[in-house]
C-alpha cells in the first residue's frame, strides 16, 4: 500500500505512516473497499459470462470500490 502523503511503500497494517507519521485508517479503507467490491464485481462477471467479463467487474468493481470510499470520507 502506498501512503497518499508521501507516496512511500507503508505496510497495510498500523495506523498512522512510519515516514510521514499522518493517519492512514482511510488509506486502509479505501483498498479494503476496492478489495471487496472488485471480488464482487468479479463474481458477478463470472456468473454473467465468463473470465472476459469477470476481468472487466473485477475492474470496473475496484474503480466503484475507491470512489465509494473516498465519497464516505468527505
Amino acid at each position: 500500500m502506498r501512503c497518499s502523503n508521501c507516496g512511500k511503500d507503508i505496510p497495510f497494517t498500523g495506523k498512522v505512516c512510519p515516514w510521514c507519521h499522518t493517519d492512514k485508517s482511510g488509506d486502509q479503507q479505501k483498498y479494503a473497499l476496492g478489495f471487496v467490491f472488485g471480488m464482487g464485481g468479479g463474481v458477478l462477471g463470472w456468473a454473467i459470462h465468463g473470465f472476459g467479463i469477470a476481468l472487466i467487474g473485477v475492474f470496473v468493481g475496484t474503480i466503484f470500490g475507491f470512489v465509494a470510499s473516498s465519497r464516505t470520507q468527505s
